[in-house]
């Protein structure tokens, strides 16, 4: 009786031993789980994406909405000068200054200096246009060339009775613009007179 008491303990402590021994069995591997869970892991990519290609970009392809609304604004009025395209384009100044320096570096405009200002070009602008752009996209410009078109061959005094301005500014403006063969003066009697550049009467229109 005795005998099979102790065999009974040492059962149950042999049993309370082996439940409390850790599984020697090893922990599958990831290959393992993806196997039996029939999913091949995909591979990473071999090419990393350039930074050019991550860049944020704005609207028409340009890195800065700004930056396009300049370049629209130039585009569609060739010659205007700087500060007025910053405005049209409802940009500071500053800020302005630096996305004209990167668009003339990455060769989208041009700039120079015609009739008194700094002025911007698409760099595609013929050169040889390039002062009737400058003159046609400054509103002050752009009437005295239609007053000077309208009382052909132009005075200073019909100018200035067309635009009710003061001959001694009509004067200086059609001065301006002869220097720049915009329009041509020349002597009738004891007038001087203006007549339009054939380029500047096609632009007008």
């Amino acid at each position: 009786m005795r005998r099979e008491r102790l065999a009974v303990c040492l059962a149950l402590v042999l049993a309370l031993a082996l439940a409390a021994t850790p599984s020697m069995r090893p922990a599958p591997t990831d290959r393992d789980d993806g196997q039996m869970a029939g999913v091949v892991a995909a591979p990473a990519s071999s090419t990393a994406s350039s930074p050019a290609a991550n860049a944020p970009r704005g609207r028409d392809g340009f890195e800065s909405d700004a930056r396009a609304a300049l370049y629209d604004v130039v585009e569609a009025a060739p010659g205007i000068h700087f500060a007025r395209a910053a405005a049209r384009a409802n940009v500071e100044t500053s800020t302005a200054r630096y996305h004209v320096r990167v668009l003339e570096r990455d060769g989208f405009v041009e700039s120079e200096h015609r009739l008194g200002k700094k002025r911007l070009y698409p760099v595609s602008t013929n050169e040889d246009h390039r002062a009737v752009h400058a003159a046609v996209a400054d509103p002050t410009t752009a009437e005295v060339l239609h007053a000077v078109e309208q009382t052909e061959p132009a005075t200073v005094n019909a100018v200035a009775e067309a635009l009710d301005r003061s001959e001694s500014t009509v004067s200086e403006h059609l001065s301006r613009l002869a220097d720049a063969d915009v329009l041509d003066r020349e002597r009738d009697g004891n007038a001087v007179v203006a007549r339009l550049d054939v380029a500047v009467r096609e632009r007008l229109r």
